[in-house]
């Protein structure tokens, strides 16, 4: 059984106020001792923008902590929101599709397995899945989920995953004539008044060749031969070949 696991990630970047406090350029050459005047707007110069970045660690911090900032300037919505591959919760039972289907005795129909979350969404079971057909004279079904009938009959498909389990029904049809027809015998020679009879034989879905019984018989010349349109009974009725 596949578990997803979820984990949110929030990344808050904090980012220091900057500051720098200059004096005037009189005062630096003054050597004025005590704390330097806050600047007024437009008084750094040159000088003082270089004492500004000698300020040290704190303009480096800054200056790397600047792609955080714009990365948060850009961020929109919520920091707490889902992963956009959020399934839907835990895992409450697994599903097989299609729910219902029809194949002949010998077809195959393929079967899948979903996982069915909390919020009623499904996501596919790839792995840890096993699957059971019953009864198995009826259908059987691999590993892969490939179901095949058997025999006529309505056969259960379960598929199941970390104790949980669904099913689907595959309803199983009798064989169909997959091959061409063959007649026998396949060449006859009977007298004027005389008759042969003729069998059709065919290839079904199930492997197995048996006779055909629902077809229609014809003779390519009713003056040379007729047949029975149902039982394939010929009779001769003037000298010749007929198909």
């Amino acid at each position: 059984m596949r578990h997803g696991c979820w984990l949110n990630i929030c990344v808050a970047v904090f980012v220091a106020g900057l500051g720098a406090a200059c004096g005037d350029s009189s005062a630096v050459s003054g050597g004025h001792d005590g704390p330097l005047d806050s600047p007024s707007a437009g008084d750094a110069g040159p000088a003082e923008a270089g004492a500004g970045v000698e300020a040290g660690a704190g303009v480096e911090a800054g200056a790397e902590a600047g792609p955080g900032v714009e990365a948060g300037a850009q961020e929109d919505g919520p920091r707490d929101a889902p992963p956009a591959t959020d399934t839907g919760g835990a895992i409450v039972g697994v599903a097989v599709m299609p729910a219902t289907a029809t194949a002949a005795a010998g077809q195959t129909q393929q079967f899948t397995a979903w996982y069915t979350h909390a919020d009623g969404s499904q996501t596919p079971a790839s792995i840890g899945v096993s699957w059971s057909a019953s009864p198995a004279a009826i259908a059987t079904v691999d590993a892969a989920g490939l179901a095949t009938g058997r025999a006529t009959g309505d056969a259960t498909i379960t598929a199941t995953s970390g104790g949980l389990s669904g099913s689907a029904t595959l309803q199983v049809t009798a064989a169909t004539l997959t091959g061409s027809l063959s007649v026998a015998p396949l060449d006859a020679t009977i007298n004027q008044g005389d008759s042969e009879t003729y069998v059709a034989y065919g290839d079904y879905s199930d492997g197995v060749r048996r006779q055909v019984t629902n077809i229609t018989w014809t003779s390519s010349n009713a003056l040379v031969a007729t047949i029975d349109p149902v039982t394939g009974i010929a009779g001769g009725q003037a000298p010749g070949t007929v198909t």
